[in-house]
């Protein structure tokens, strides 16, 4: 079941690339955060994406990611889980700002659970995080760096 699943979402990814007219640029970007979770811990976690970009305008990616309790309170138990989503975001007013959403799959205690995403930002991002049918959620921030593949990207920015 859990191969089937993560299959569909790789079928899915493809299909959203297919569908992009006038290329821009493929990146990875990878990140860090730190996010407090719904039963008053403090999370880290990591995260890699390679998506498509069409500058100034939209993104999709597809991220692999993990989160860990880094801080709790004493009778509370450690959560480690990864996760596997595709994320959708636009643009807004000047790039790089962007916000997004995604959904996929949250690998918890030798299961799979649903997972859902919302973020806003740009470099530095605010994010929430929600595993449903678990109700194992998170709120921080994340920092990114997007590499895009395409050479000339690279040099956006100041300066």
């Amino acid at each position: 079941m859990r191969n089937k699943f993560t299959l569909k979402i790789i079928i899915l990814f493809i299909f959203f690339f297919i569908n992009i007219k006038g290329q821009d640029s493929f990146y990875i970007s990878p990140g860090i955060s730190i996010s407090w979770s719904g039963d008053a811990s403090i999370m880290w976690g990591w995260k890699i994406s390679v998506g498509y970009v069409v500058m100034e305008k939209y993104y999709y990616n597809i991220t692999f990611g993990g989160q860990k309790t880094l801080l709790t309170e004493i009778n509370h138990s450690n959560i480690k889980y990864s996760y596997l989503e595709i994320q959708r975001g636009d643009f807004w007013g000047y790039y790089p700002l962007s916000a997004g959403g995604g959904i996929g799959m949250t690998f918890l205690d030798d299961k799979i659970y649903p997972k859902i995403s919302l973020y806003a930002g740009a470099l530095i991002f605010i994010n929430f995080n929600y595993t449903i049918n678990r109700n194992v959620f998170d709120v921080g921030g994340r920092l990114v760096l997007p590499i895009p593949f395409k050479e000339e990207y690279r040099r956006l920015g100041p300066g």
